[in-house]
């Protein structure tokens, strides 16, 4: 392994039962799939419903440009038994602070089998090896539980509540931040 820093390379995770791997274009219609959820756009502050293929090609270009400037790291999870796109997730990468913030999103159908967690986990490895960060952070609606549990079994620590700091439907919602620290991950905050 080199240097860290940020990948010239597309990354690919193969993890017990999943693949996270770089969209393409072709996979708009799967991302449409587990995104056009009323859930899913309630949860996450930048999915509209319902959620397009237009929707979901403007996406892919935003991950594909991301990547090309070295600010982000997006990664469509497909489970490896039956090759289906279920899901993404996330890091967008701060190489002046030297952190990263995951970021995830399940279909509807793969809710409660642990694939969240997988996920999440694999991207955070993926910020502490390859990106070489101190710190990766998540934020997430205060009353989305399920997003909330992901991220404590991932090891991370809730850090802040803020109060009224996204907008939801048209109103205030309060988020939560948890945070991992390199010196935490190294030791032993892992599974």
């Amino acid at each position: 392994m080199g240097e860290p820093g940020f990948p010239s390379v597309w990354p690919i995770i193969e993890t017990a039962r999943l693949r996270l791997r770089p969209p393409s274009l072709d996979d708009a219609q799967g991302v449409q799939r587990f995104c056009n959820d009323p859930e899913v756009s309630r949860n996450a502050e930048t999915i509209p419903l319902p959620y397009t293929v237009e929707h979901a090609t403007e996406w892919i270009g935003l991950v594909l440009e991301e990547f090309e400037k070295g600010v982000g790291v997006g990664m469509l999870i497909e489970e490896r038994a039956s090759g289906e796109v279920i899901g993404d997730s996330c890091l967008k990468y701060d190489a002046t602070h030297g952190r990263a913030e995951v970021g995830f999103v399940l279909g509807r159908d793969y809710r409660g089998n642990g694939y969240a967690t997988e996920a999440a986990r694999a991207m955070i490895g993926l910020a502490f090896g390859t990106l070489g960060v101190r710190k990766v952070m998540a934020v997430a609606f205060a009353d989305n539980l399920a997003s909330r549990r992901v991220l404590e079994r991932c090891g991370m620590t809730l850090e802040a509540s803020l109060r009224g700091h996204s907008m939801r439907e048209g109103e205030p919602a309060d988020d939560v931040m948890y945070g991992l620290l390199r010196r935490e991950y190294d030791g032993g905050i892992r599974q």
